[in-house]
């Protein structure tokens, strides 16, 4: 047999950095949205009260300090039901015969710097007219990972695996290393699209390579291990911003955390025979089953290294003047061909639908833990741990049921929590926390799902395309997603039930798309075409 289909070294080696690169990946990832354009309480600067002796303003309600509201105007908050300081207006009195009339900031703000936090915000001062500029800085990362689905399924399946792997971490690690020292604001916005591009180019590529090495009883394991990675790479980034509280020290941090990742990265990441026979490199090939064989200590098959020396993927009793005939030219796929063959086009659309979907409860669901109140740094760790638990409840069910099936259990119930959460909205805080974790958990269920099922459905040269198709209408999703729940603020109940029908609708669906548990990975269209009967 031409094929690793022992899952030895060889196969552990690769998994193990691919899988620590995910895991780094998820504590870069939410670097520069989260930790490090954080805004603390602020208000005016006021020469006459912000002496060394008095306190930092990290208590914005009115208690009815006289001081204060001489030189600061007060308003009603509707978040905490409570009268607070203006954090972006002042009453100025360095005029002669000056009136009570606020006016803007004009000499900077007071921060509350508890913990000694100093962040993007701080430094840059991304307050009041500036604030839009923060949650601009997600939407960089999100384009840029739109782009990377498109551009970068393309050059993995023209380049190969390993190549994009290498190319996107490189690219991310050296953006968030510029990050670190970054002069100005706009670098931060800059690199982090970048951020978005390269990280991308990783996730998709390294996903189809360790479903192209990993044998089918292996596959669901290795996928879910995978993406779980980014899951608790995210748990440890609450650590280190509370230890390291000061952002450009905390992002030096994981820049050096990523870039200690290259070297290994171009030691052990190979391509798979898959993909390297698909591309007629036999030479590669002949090396990567050497090595294979080597690493697992498996005898290797003689008949098979003849072959690819002469350019054959498997033995025959043909004869050498065949052998030496140069091989024809493979047909190079597009993302032409999801329009031009139905069957394929089917699948991309419906999987687009399911990931657009799922990504909705998923980002939505994590966006809306802002409104909860409490310590920042325990609130980002429980809703990233509890992504852990999702991941596992799919890997049990996955090995029952199979792709599909398992999808469509946890969609039910993702769509089912979804659409009672209305009910329980306004009856108890408690309970809608309860309703938003329990769907956050089935939410990353499917999204970690489709990841497998989706390389699955198509043949090897338009499996990278076929993620970044699926991946770039999840991104989709994370756009639209925040004007959804800003919608929900005047219409009760409407990203929930929004996302809740999306979940049910991709249920139905996926009953036109073929099971594929026990099944090999298609490596042309036509082996992708028989799963169908």
């Amino acid at each position: 047999m031409l094929s690793t289909e022992d899952y030895g070294l060889f196969q552990i080696r690769i998994t193990v950095v691919v899988c620590v690169m995910a895991l780094f990946n998820g504590v870069g990832l939410f670097l520069s949205s989260i930790f490090a354009v954080y805004t603390p309480p602020h208000r005016c600067y006021v020469a006459e009260i912000d002496s060394n002796l008095y306190p930092a303003p990290c208590d914005l309600r009115d208690n009815n300090n006289s001081i204060i509201g001489e030189y600061i105007p007060t308003q009603w908050d509707e978040t905490s039901q409570t009268t607070v300081v203006s954090k972006c207006s002042h009453y100025d009195w360095s005029k002669p015969n000056a009136t009570r009339e606020a006016v803007d900031c004009d000499k900077g703000w007071k921060y509350c710097r508890k913990n000694e936090v100093y962040t993007a915000t701080i430094e840059f001062d991304l307050v009041c007219d500036k604030a839009w500029l923060v949650p601009l800085i997600p939407c960089c990362l999100m384009v840029g990972n739109m782009i990377g689905d498109i551009s970068g399924g393309m050059f993995s399946d023209r380049y190969g695996r390993r190549l994009t792997i290498i190319i996107g971490w490189i690219l991310f690690s050296c953006s968030i290393t510029l990050m670190a020292v970054t002069p100005v604001w706009v670098g931060i916005h800059i690199l982090t699209f970048v951020q978005g591009l390269a990280s991308t180019f990783r996730t998709s590529a390294g996903l189809v390579l360790l479903s192209e090495i990993s044998p089918s009883r292996h596959r669901y394991k290795v996928s879910i291990v995978n993406v779980a990675s980014i899951a608790l790479g995210g748990m440890f980034l609450p650590l280190i911003a509370y230890l390291v509280p000061n952002w450009r020290f905390m992002t030096t941090v994981v820049a050096i955390l990523q870039l200690s990742v290259v070297a290994p990265s171009f030691l052990v990441l190979r391509n798979s025979l898959k993909w390297l026979l698909e591309n007629q490199k036999y030479q590669e090939a002949r090396n990567v089953l050497v090595e294979s064989s080597r690493l697992n200590q498996v005898n290797l098959n003689h008949d098979d290294l003849e072959n690819l020396q002469w350019g054959k993927r498997q033995g025959t009793d043909d004869d050498r003047k065949e052998l030496t005939q140069p091989p024809k030219a493979n047909r190079r796929f597009s993302y032409v061909d999801f329009a031009h063959i139905t069957f394929l086009r089917k699948r991309v659309l419906i999987l687009s639908l399911a990931w657009f979907a799922s990504s909705m409860p998923y980002y939505g669901l994590s966006l809306n833990t802002r409104n909860l109140e409490g310590n920042r740094f325990l609130i980002f760790l429980g809703v990233t741990a509890v992504e852990l638990p999702g991941h596992l409840l799919t890997y049990v069910v996955l090995r029952k049921m199979g792709s599909r099936n398992t999808f469509m259990i946890l969609a039910g119930l993702c769509g089912t929590t979804l659409l009672i959460t209305p009910l329980v909205q306004q009856a108890s805080q408690p309970r809608l926390i309860v309703c938003n974790m329990i769907g956050k958990l089935f939410a990353s269920g499917c999204f970690s799902l489709l990841y497998t099922f989706t390389g699955e459905l198509f043949p090897t040269l338009l499996r990278t395309q076929s993620y970044g198709i699926c991946s770039f209408a999840a991104r989709c999703a994370g756009v639209i997603v925040p004007y959804l729940l800003y919608l929900g603020n005047h219409i009760h109940g409407l990203p929930y039930l929004v996302m809740g029908c999306l979940m049910i609708g991709a249920v139905l669906l996926m009953c036109f798309l073929p099971s594929t548990k026990s099944l090999t990975l298609p490596d042309t269209i036509e082996e992708a075409k028989l799963q169908d009967y």
